[in-house]
């Protein structure tokens, strides 16, 4: 499951493309991954690629309810947790992602993002 949509992941899938195919080296990874869609679909993208054990995704997002918020009736289904996140990448490609716990309020200031 994921939020972006059919036109970002084919954005998605040919960054992805243009980075192999530009020898670029790296992982992938994303904050505020909610269900994990994306990169499951990015692992996908790296394993046809024969590069499924080269490369690592890491997803960062709280894996929980978002502390202080509250989105009415919505509030539990935005909150996924990392072991359903977990799943959804074993299920479909049987690899294990690398989770990246974080809460955006805490981590981007030492960015310099406000």
């Amino acid at each position: 499951e994921s939020m972006i949509g059919h036109l970002r992941m084919r954005q998605l899938r040919l960054a992805i493309e243009d980075v192999l195919c530009s020898n670029i080296s790296g992982d992938i990874v994303e904050f505020g991954v909610w269900r994990g869609g994306a990169m499951v679909y990015a692992a996908g993208i790296l394993h046809a690629y024969g590069m499924g054990n080269s490369r690592r995704v890491f997803l960062g997002d709280i894996f929980g309810p978002m502390p202080g918020k509250n989105y009415g009736a919505s509030t539990d289904f935005l909150a996924v947790s990392l072991e359903k996140v977990k799943h959804a990448f074993f299920k479909v490609r049987r690899m294990r992602p690398t989770p990246c716990p974080f809460h955006a309020e805490l981590a981007l200031p030492q960015f310099g993002i406000p």
